[in-house]
C-alpha cells in the first residue's frame, strides 16, 4: 500500500479550523505565499515569502527534506536552517506558520479528520485518529479493555469515550485504585453486609454493583493491593460478586474497562492471568509530544469561550513545549494565559511561568524586497559538507555533543546531518 506524505498546518485562530491538513501525490512541493494552490500555498500570512521553501518528501527513508528560498528564514524545531533533514512530527516554521507532515496509508491520508463536535478525544493526528477507530469497533462489544498511557493522556476520557459508544444504559463509574484504603478495599469494590464489619451499620452496594448496566473504570490499575487482585479475577471472569460478610454472589452487568501508566508484567507485582482477563483490547495513547497536531485542537476546547489572540512566538512556544505532564501541562498554561491575560487582546508567552520561547526570539518581519536578509541570530546557518562533518566526527571521535558545540548548533541538527549524509556515527567513535 502507498504511502502518502500528509502536511498537517497548525493554525492558531479559533475562529478556524485549528488543523488543515494537505495531501500530496508528487514527491516535491513548494511552500509559500504565491506558489500554487496545489502546493503548500499560505496565502494570508504575510510574513511568508512568495515562494519561501522546497518540501521534498522521500518515503522509502520516512523523512523529507527543506531548503530555504526566503530572505527571513525556515526553522526546524526552532532552528533555522538552510537544508535540513525533517522527521515525521517535527515543526517547522516559515514566518508565522507552522506544519508538520507524516507518511499515511493512501486509504487513511484521503479520509476526513474531524471528529464529532461532542467528542472528548480532541484532535486530528493519526494516532488519535486510530484510537478513535479502535474504541468504536471495540465500544459494542463485552470485551475488557485495557488502556496504557502516561499520566495526563487522557485515559479516563478514552474509557468515557468506549462507554459512551457502548449504548449501555447504567452509569460510568471511575474508581482510583491508588487512592483506595488497603483495609476498605474489598467493601468499596465488592460492596458489603450490614454488621460485615465494624461500623458497616447499613449495606453497601460497593462499586462493581453501582456500575450495574454500565461500565467500571478502573484507573491506576496496577496499584490494586496484591492480596484482592485474585478476587477481582473470579468477579470479573464469574460477572458476579460475594460481598464482604457473605458467601453468596451476587451477579453484576458489568463492562470492565482498566488504565495504567505503569508496565503489569512483573509478575511480583501484578498477577498475570488478572493482566490477561483485563487486557483482552489493549489501547495505548501516546504522550502529546508525539501528537504536536493535537496541541492546538485541545488547547481551544480548554480555553472554552475565551477570544484572545495568539502571538506567532505563544503558538511556537506551544508547539515546541516538552509537555513532560501532557494535557495537565496544557491545561496549567491555558489557567495562567485566562487569569492574566484577562481583557488582553494577545495572549503572548510572557503570560506563562516556565514557557520558554521558540528560537528565534523575535517574530519573523514582513517579506520586503528593499530589506536586507535577516541574519539567523546567533547560529550559524550554513550546511557543513560530507567532507567537513566527516572530519568534525574524526577530529572528536564520533561525540555529538562535542560537535555540536564546536558549530554552535543542537545535537539534534547534527543528527540530522549525519542522516542526511547516511554517516555511522559507531564508525568514528573511540574505543574506551
Amino acid at each position: 500500500m502507498p504511502l502518502l506524505p500528509v502536511v498537517s498546518i497548525l493554525q492558531a485562530s479559533k475562529a478556524s479550523t485549528p488543523i488543515r491538513r494537505c495531501v500530496f501525490d508528487s514527491a516535491e512541493v513548494a511552500v509559500g505565499r504565491a506558489v500554487a494552490e496545489q502546493e503548500l500555498w499560505l496565502p494570508e500570512d504575510e510574513c511568508v515569502s512568495r515562494r519561501h521553501a522546497l518540501l521534498r518528501f522521500d518515503a522509502s527513508a520516512r523523512s523529507a527534506t527543506i531548503e530555504d528560498l526566503s530572505r527571513t528564514g525556515t526553522f526546524v524545531q526552532g532552528e533555522r536552517v538552510e537544508r535540513a533533514t525533517v522527521l515525521p512530527g517535527e515543526v517547522v516554521r516559515v514566518g508565522n506558520s507552522f506544519f508538520l507532515f507524516r507518511f499515511e496509508p493512501e486509504p487513511e491520508a484521503r479520509q476526513s479528520t474531524a471528529a464529532p463536535i461532542d467528542s472528548a478525544l480532541v484532535g486530528g493526528s493519526p494516532a488519535l485518529r486510530a484510537i478513535r477507530r479502535t474504541l468504536g469497533l471495540v465500544a459494542r462489544s463485552d470485551a475488557t479493555v485495557l488502556i496504557l498511557g502516561e499520566s495526563g493522556t487522557g485515559k479516563e476520557l478514552a474509557a468515557h469515550s468506549l462507554h459512551e459508544q457502548s449504548g449501555r444504559g447504567g452509569p460510568f463509574i471511575a474508581v482510583n485504585c491508588g487512592a483506595i484504603p488497603e483495609a476498605l478495599a474489598e467493601s468499596l469494590l465488592f460492596g458489603h453486609q450490614a454488621g460485615a464489619f465494624t461500623g458497616a451499620k447499613s449495606e453497601g452496594l460497593g462499586w462493581f454493583r453501582a456500575a450495574e448496566g454500565g461500565t467500571l473504570f478502573l484507573d491506576e490499575i496496577g496499584e490494586l493491593p496484591l492480596l484482592l487482585q485474585p478476587k477481582l479475577l473470579r468477579a470479573v471472569e464469574e460477572r458476579a460478586v460475594v460481598p464482604v460478610g457473605s458467601t453468596r454472589p451476587v451477579s453484576c452487568d458489568v463492562r470492565i474497562v482498566a488504565a495504567t501508566n505503569k508496565d503489569l508484567s512483573d509478575r511480583g507485582q501484578f498477577r498475570a492471568d488478572l493482566l490477561a482477563r483485563i487486557s483482552e483490547f489493549v489501547v495505548e495513547l501516546p504522550p502529546l509530544s508525539e501528537r504536536r497536531e493535537d496541541i492546538l485542537p485541545i488547547f481551544w476546547r480548554l480555553a472554552g469561550d475565551s477570544s484572545a489572540e495568539l502571538h506567532p512566538e505563544l503558538v511556537a512556544a506551544l508547539l515546541y513545549h516538552a509537555y513532560p505532564h501532557n494535557v495537565r501541562d496544557l491545561r496549567r498554561i491555558v489557567t495562567q494565559l485566562a487569569v492574566r491575560g484577562a481583557g488582553k487582546s494577545v495572549w503572548d508567552v510572557s503570560l506563562v511561568d516556565g514557557l520558554e520561547s521558540s528560537r528565534p526570539s523575535q517574530a519573523p518581519e514582513r517579506e520586503l524586497r528593499s530589506e536586507p536578509p535577516l541574519p539567523a541570530r546567533t547560529l550559524p546557518t550554513r550546511v557543513p559538507s560530507r567532507e567537513e562533518l566527516e572530519a568534525l566526527l574524526r577530529l572528536h571521535g564520533g561525540n555529538v555533543a562535542e560537535i555540536a558545540r564546536e558549530v554552535g548548533r543542537s545535537r539534534k541538527q547534527v543528527y540530522r546531518w549525519l542522516t542526511q549524509y547516511e554517516l555511522p556515527i559507531e564508525a568514528y567513535r573511540r574505543d574506551e
